[in-house]
């Protein structure tokens, strides 16, 4: 190695002491997700703030992008705010319709509310699948947004109990039959709880 080599060598600085309480956002890099994610780990950071498009518009699709931001074992502090509307196209501009129509134009204490019930019940009744998690999506369809929960278990009978006031649990089921237009099983693979709750925006 000769003085010009040596002079345009740069090592990679040592991660700074308790850089690990802090995190870093995918839209300030460049590069693909998982690479990302891998220079954000390896700089010594735990956490990630994600950028839609860098999970909506990954070329190896959805579900890929998040099993590169799980695999990363970076913490997901949240994700970028919605902006750049005009222009969009496909899954990025389906997805930033989808959020603010639940956030902002419907009523969200029931939605939270029945999402949460169908959850726990899952969780306490279910069983999770073998890497240990537990699937739910929400979507838009017209009038109501579409919540399904899916667990890997198949047991028992998935039906809503009778409120007590004086026990604490076991309301999950009751919760979602109160707050949803309708609500069905599907036990075809595991256990999926499926529920319709009505959104807010016709009566706005």
């Amino acid at each position: 190695m000769n003085a010009d080599d040596r002079a345009f060598r740069v090592e990679a600085p040592a991660p700074l002491p308790h850089i690990g309480a802090f995190g870093m956002d995918t839209i300030s890099l460049a590069g693909t997700l998982p690479a990302k994610l891998d220079a954000v780990r390896d700089a010594g950071f735990s956490q990630i703030m994600l950028s839609a498009r860098d999970v909506v518009s990954h070329a190896e699709g959805f579900d890929d992008a998040v099993r590169a931001v799980r695999r990363s074992g970076l913490r997901v502090t949240g994700f970028q705010v919605l902006r750049d509307f005009e222009g969009l196209d496909g899954p990025l501009h389906d997805y930033k319709i989808a959020c603010p129509a639940y956030t902002l134009f419907t009523d969200g204490q029931p939605c939270r509310r029945c999402v949460g019930g169908t959850v726990a019940n899952a969780v306490v009744h279910g069983r999770p699948d073998s890497d240990g998690t537990i699937e739910l999506t929400c979507e838009v369809d017209d009038d109501a947004l579409v919540v399904r929960v899916r667990d890997a278990g198949s047991r028992g009978a998935v039906e809503p109990r009778a409120l007590e006031p004086e026990v604490g649990h076991g309301r999950g089921l009751a919760i979602v039959d109160a707050l949803s237009s309708s609500w069905s099983v599907d036990r075809t693979d595991g256990t999926v709880v499926i529920a319709r709750v009505p959104l807010g925006w016709q009566s706005a």
